[in-house]
């Protein structure tokens, strides 16, 4: 793998776990009503991430090629649909939670996690720019 493969990978394994351990919590506090930070222990956490990897990949690979607003437009509904996916596959029936809840928390999340990163990323601060063009 290329240098720049295992930074739109590391970068999108952080950028998932952050987003599945928010929404965890999230759940935790709107549905349960219990702001304790071991409700995250229940996240499926390592399948966001082995879902992420290649996501990042994929994603990199692409970065250049679209403008920054169709980056994060696709950025943000690949990360939908992924998150909605996740959650499916990974997230248990039980009669103590919402399936349906849990798996929306967790799209999201996911969703909204990818439109912060990819603007971050498809739109660099501009004021650097400008700084650096003043030089």
């Amino acid at each position: 793998m290329r240098r720049h493969h295992m930074a739109h990978a590391l970068f999108a394994a952080v950028v998932a776990t952050l987003a599945t351990a928010i929404a965890a919590f999230a759940y935790g506090l709107v549905d349960m009503r219990s702001a304790s930070p071991w409700i995250i222990m229940y996240a499926p956490i390592w399948q966001s991430i082995l879902i992420a990897i290649p996501a990042g990949v994929a994603l990199g690979a692409v970065r250049h090629k679209l403008s920054g607003p169709a980056f994060a437009a696709v950025a943000t509904i690949v990360a939908a649909l992924l998150g909605a996916l996740l959650g499916e596959v990974t997230i248990g029936h039980s009669p103590h939670f919402s399936h349906e809840r849990a798996v929306v928390f967790l799209t999201a999340s996911w969703a909204l996690a990818a439109l912060a990163s990819s603007l971050k990323v498809g739109f660099p601060n501009s004021s650097a720019r400008g700084n650096q063009l003043n030089r």
